[in-house]
């Protein structure tokens, strides 16, 4: 790997996560704004009961933080190489070991990330198909 492409591999990551982080944020707004509505509306029959709302709600909070954590570790990585490649030429191997580990940590938190979502998605599709044969 040319020096270069120490420090700019984490970075292409960033766009995909940033993706994620998009699309899960306007999932969690929706959530919010059922569990406001389900306040609002008590004595209304709604579909999805406060419990079941508040329980994605964490879902997809947890998903936010694991991404967002992602795109920090990405970004110190590519930081990390970055100063090795310009300042800390001596420190190659140390450096270098500290940006790997900083991108597989990105990666292993986007991976847990996707497990996250897959959760919420299950849960979701279970509640509906539950509240559909009732």
């Amino acid at each position: 790997m040319s020096s270069l492409e120490g420090w700019i591999v984490p970075f292409t990551f960033i766009p995909g996560v940033g993706m994620l982080i998009l699309s899960t944020s306007n999932r969690y707004y929706h959530v919010k704004d059922l569990i406001r509505d389900s306040i609002l509306e008590e004595k209304k029959k709604t579909l999805w009961s406060f419990g079941d709302l508040m329980r994605r709600a964490r879902l997809f909070h947890h998903a936010l933080v694991a991404q967002y954590v992602a795109i920090g570790s990405f970004s110190l990585s590519a930081l990390t190489a970055n100063i090795q490649q310009n300042w800390f030429k001596d420190y190659h191997n140390v450096l270098m070991a500290v940006s790997d580990a900083l991108t597989l940590a990105g990666v292993f938190c986007v991976v847990l990330s996707s497990g996250i979502l897959i959760r919420e998605a299950t849960l979701s599709l279970r509640h509906l198909e539950a509240k559909n044969l009732s």
